[in-house]
């Protein structure tokens, strides 16, 4: 065999030789064709463990932020006392006065000051089942100079009649000075004298 024989016989020998080693690690760096390169596999990111929320605490009640009404009717009622009147009243009723003889319905009386003085012009309102009139202090001076009188209807029955002594006042809103007299006549006598005086 000549020399070229034995090259060829070594080279291909050779060959062989780098084609197993390249068969058992293609990544070796003779290898003229060596794999592609793997694209690197992403990392999983961990995932953040979502942390449960506190339970929602459960309202509970508690008292309103307006203040609490008061009840409409209270347990204890505290009389008010009324307002003080400037004149108080008397009432007679007949047949006992001398003034008064029963042989006809009427109201009558007078007004006086703390002295007894008397004091005129003052209007007086009557009122009753089917009578409702005001006449003045000084209208009648069988009562005295101050006397007033209302004759009641002469088929006027047993009942409550209303009497009231007012401040004279030129635009008529009379403001009353007394309180209000109910008077009770009944069948015996229809009559009945009321004297208002000042209160001290």
């Amino acid at each position: 065999m000549g020399v070229l024989t034995w090259l060829v016989l070594a080279a291909t020998g050779v060959a062989v030789v780098l084609m197993a080693v390249i068969a058992a690690d293609p990544t070796v760096p003779f290898n003229p064709y060596p794999p592609p390169t793997p694209s690197p596999v992403p990392t999983p990111v961990p995932t953040a463990t979502r942390t449960p929320a506190p339970p929602t605490a459960t309202p509970t009640a508690t008292s309103p932020p307006f203040a609490t009404p008061t009840p409409l009717h209270p347990a204890t009622l505290t009389p008010t006392p009324g307002p003080t009147m400037p004149f108080s009243f008397t009432v007679e009723y007949g047949p006992s006065p001398p003034a008064l003889d029963c042989t006809a319905p009427f109201l009558a009386g007078a007004v006086v000051d703390q002295e007894e003085q008397e004091l005129v012009d003052y209007p007086i309102h009557v009122w009753g089942p089917s009578l409702d009139t005001i006449v003045r202090s000084g209208n009648d001076s069988r009562y005295g100079p101050s006397g007033w009188r209302v004759d009641l209807p002469a088929d006027a029955g047993a009942g409550v009649w209303y009497v009231q002594l007012h401040l004279y006042n030129i635009y008529r809103a009379h403001p009353p000075l007394s309180p209000i007299v109910q008077v009770r006549l009944d069948d015996n006598c229809r009559q009945a004298l009321i004297l208002f005086r000042a209160s001290p």
